[in-house]
């Protein structure tokens, strides 16, 4: 047996990829019907892969290192020379009909394991565009380079061009290298597109204290009209909207609703918010934390009257503030995820006491496994 960093080959095992797992791993059964995940392997690739054992513990692991015996139709050549290198996407050798597929799958699989199932499913809202679409990109610069973080790492990769980013982000991103920057120590820059198409660039800002903004353009338009129709299907009349950034979902719904209470954390994004609707009154911006405590401020501020709830948390989720904010005469929840994994722990909650009338994923990062997701419960 072999010595692989403390781990040994036990043995070795042909696989025939059947999916793909929400980490982005091909998913397949060994012979003994354990089930294997294999970084960077696609449904329809069959590979031979080692078999470890780590030392002292009972389970199985599967090195990176493999052999194709069979790769899959949806497989194509990637149009990015720092593929597999650089961090910043997963699928770009995948067919985008492939990637859709996995991503509808990946939902279908987080709905079966908490046996919630829609009354009305609908299909993955593709996107238009594939790639040049980020409107939003953080970037970092050591020494001479500047780029993205290599996979699993904090070594910086060089990149010259990234073809994921829109142009007038790429313009900026082109105007950042001409400097020809030699920093001795780390410096990070975030580049952001404005709903205006105007380009900005933070330096060395805490992730999201310049305000937060959907990456995808175009599918954050798809996104809007999406939760705005459902929201006048359920006939909402009084909206308690949380995570609610400067009213990015808000300008889709507040002219068919009575009232709208829109929360957010961000300072920056609450007063871009305040602005961009003082001409509605029936929209009113409040600043707060979204945890467990939130509940006794929303009494304050509109009673708990709210028959609507409206949620765009990030990836980790409400983390329990969720339940404070349910009531007896709560009759909708608008719930938009952008992580399947803390989606199902919430759902799993919400289904003792709401059905869910409708689900629908939207593809707001294609070339990576992200999907966003929304879903209408109903009391």
């Amino acid at each position: 047996m072999v010595d692989f960093a403390n781990r040994v080959v036990m043995r070795f095992e042909i696989i025939k990829i059947q999916s793909l797992s929400l980490k982005g791993h091909g998913v397949g059964e060994g012979s003994d019907g354990i089930t294997f995940f294999v970084p960077g392997a696609y449904p329809g690739d069959k590979v031979k892969v080692s078999v470890l054992e780590a030392v002292n513990e009972s389970y199985y692991e599967v090195s990176s290192d493999y052999e194709f015996i069979e790769k899959s139709m949806d497989r194509v050549a990637s149009p990015c020379e720092y593929f597999g290198t650089c961090g910043g996407c997963d699928y770009l050798n995948l067919s985008y009909k492939a990637q859709l597929a996995a991503k509808e799958n990946s939902i279908h699989y987080a709905m079966n394991r908490i046996a919630l199932i829609p009354e009305c499913r609908l299909p993955i809202l593709a996107a238009d565009k594939a790639l040049h679409y980020r409107s939003r990109v953080q970037v970092r610069s050591l020494g001479g380079s500047l780029g993205f973080y290599k996979k699993k790492s904090h070594d910086l990769v060089d990149v010259k061009q990234c073809i994921m980013m829109h142009p007038q982000v790429d313009a900026k991103y082109q105007e950042l290298r001409l400097q020809k920057m030699n920093a001795s120590s780390l410096q990070k820059f975030e580049i952001g597109m404005d709903e205006q198409g105007e380009v900005a660039v933070y330096t060395n800002q805490a992730h999201g204290e310049a305000g937060f903004r959907q990456i995808h353009s175009d599918q954050n338009a798809k996104l809007q009209l999406l939760v705005a129709s459902w929201i006048q299907e359920a006939e909402a009349k009084n909206v308690l909207e949380c995570y609610a950034g400067n009213g990015n979902l808000t300008q889709g719904y507040h002219s068919v609703v009575n009232s709208v209470l829109a929360i957010e954390a961000n300072p920056f994004a609450v007063k871009q918010g305040e602005e961009k609707f003082k001409l509605n009154p029936q929209v009113s911006f409040k600043e707060a934390f979204i945890n467990k405590k939130i509940a006794v401020q929303v009494h304050a501020w509109n009673r708990m009257l709210h028959d609507t709830l409206l949620l765009d948390p990030p990836r980790s989720g409400t983390q329990g503030a969720l339940k404070v904010l349910l009531h007896s005469n709560l009759k909708n929840i608008i719930y938009v995820s952008c992580s399947l994994e803390s989606f199902i722990e919430d759902a799993s909650f919400l289904k003792k006491n709401f059905k869910l009338k409708k689900l629908q994923g939207i593809d707001m990062f294609p070339q990576t496994r992200h999907v966003e997701l929304v879903a209408w419960f109903q009391q």
